[in-house]
Parts: structure tokens; C-alpha cells; sequence
């Protein structure tokens, strides 16, 4: 298929990608529009976030069984996780991609392992997801502060009953 050129997912992940950089660069102007676009990436980065961390709880979980049957077989233990700084979300008209750097990318994979392997509290990875996602709102000039993996809380809320 590459006689064709880029597939439509590949062209909505470069897209997204696209945006998010767009946010950075209009970070610091003042105007209105700059503003709208700056708030709407971050709110898609807080999206990213909690999926992210889901995908990664799940890879996490995935890998270890596959290592623990490879060890079992005795065959050689699949390869480490990838990371991608690309998100299907769900959206209201939908469904679409969203764009975080991969340093980004890395750390909330890396907390969502942490977390599923019991190696960091519930508290610990949401203070740690919340500290990435306003590093993000501050690259892109974005003073309002939105919380991430609201539903970890949630879920915590509802240990108390």
C-alpha cells in the first residue's frame, strides 16, 4: 500500500500531531483564537492521558502474561512494550487521534506499568499524571489547570463504601 501514499489513520496521526505543535508555536500570543486552540490541545492531552494510562495498565498486564508463558515454555520473552505518543479517543463527533511528545508518551506509559504492577498507589499516579499534564498546559501557555484520571479517583471514592 505505501505505492499509495499515507493511509488515512496515518494522516489523522500526523494531523494530530500537527495540531498539537500549531498549540505551541500560538502558545504565546494573546489573541482569542490562539487561546481556544491552546485550551482545546489540552484538553485533548488530558484525553490522551487517561487513555494512555489505561493502554498501558493493559499492555503492562498483556506482557507479563506473555513473559511468565514464555519463561513457562522456555522460548524467549517477547519484546519490551512500544510506546506512541498517537491516541484513538473517543470524541464527540466520534472518534480521533491525539498528539503528545513522546517524553510525554514515555512517562504515562511508564505510570500506568507502574501502577498495574502494584508498584506505585493510586494517589501516586495520579499526582504523577497530574504533574505531566500541566507541564503540557504550561508548554502551551495554558493557565487553567484540568484534572487527569479523574476516574482512578473515582474509583478511590468508591473504596471507602
Amino acid at each position: 500500500m505505501a505505492w499509495f501514499g499515507p493511509t488515512k489513520n496515518a494522516k489523522l496521526r500526523l494531523q494530530a500531531q500537527k495540531d498539537y505543535e500549531n498549540a505551541v508555536e500560538h502558545s504565546q500570543k494573546s489573541t482569542r483564537s490562539a487561546r481556544v486552540l491552546c485550551i482545546r490541545i489540552a484538553l485533548r492531552s488530558r484525553t490522551h492521558i487517561d487513555a494512555a494510562f489505561v493502554q498501558a495498565a493493559l499492555a503492562t498486564e498483556a506482557h507479563e502474561a506473555a513473559m511468565i508463558a514464555a519463561l513457562v515454555d522456555g522460548k524467549d520473552s517477547p519484546e519490551p512494550i512500544e510506546t506512541k505518543p498517537y491516541q484513538l479517543v473517543k470524541s464527540g463527533q466520534g472518534h480521533m487521534y491525539t498528539y503528545i511528545p513522546q517524553n510525554y508518551a514515555d512517562r504515562v506509559f511508564s505510570l500506568g506499568a507502574l501502577y498495574q504492577t502494584l508498584k506505585i498507589s493510586r494517589e501516586q499516579a495520579t499526582n504523577k499524571a497530574q504533574e505531566i499534564l500541566n507541564e503540557i498546559c504550561d508548554e502551551l501557555g495554558v493557565l487553567e489547570r484540568f484534572d487527569t484520571l479523574k476516574f482512578l479517583q473515582n474509583e478511590s471514592n468508591g473504596d471507602d463504601d
